[in-house]
């Protein structure tokens, strides 16, 4: 089943700037985002993105970007989960403190 061409640059796109997107953005979250915002954003995203969506994909090109967005989303949804990593993560970017 070919995939469609909406996804296809949605992926092309988001892999494009995997790199300059911090955590939050790219779980399409505030910054600062409370752990269980953490948590849904991360359940949308992950799902959204798994490979396993993606069976009917035959190009290895593509497969390999969509493989690193799902890392990419859920390395953040490590770091985010994790009050003491989120709360060094959040210092790094200047956020300002909210509670969980």
């Amino acid at each position: 089943m070919p995939l469609e061409l909406e996804r296809k640059v949605e992926v092309e796109t988001l892999h494009g700037v995997l790199d300059d997107l911090d955590y939050y953005r790219l779980l399409k979250l505030k910054a600062g985002a409370p752990i269980p915002e953490v948590e849904r954003a991360f359940s949308e995203q992950s799902q959204r993105f798994h490979p396993d969506r993606f069976f009917g994909v035959r190009d290895p090109a593509l497969m390999k970007k969509i493989t690193a967005i799902f890392k990419k989303v859920t390395e953040g949804y490590q770091v985010l989960k994790n009050p003491e990593l989120k709360k060094m993560y959040d210092e790094k970017l200047g956020v300002r403190n909210r509670n969980d």
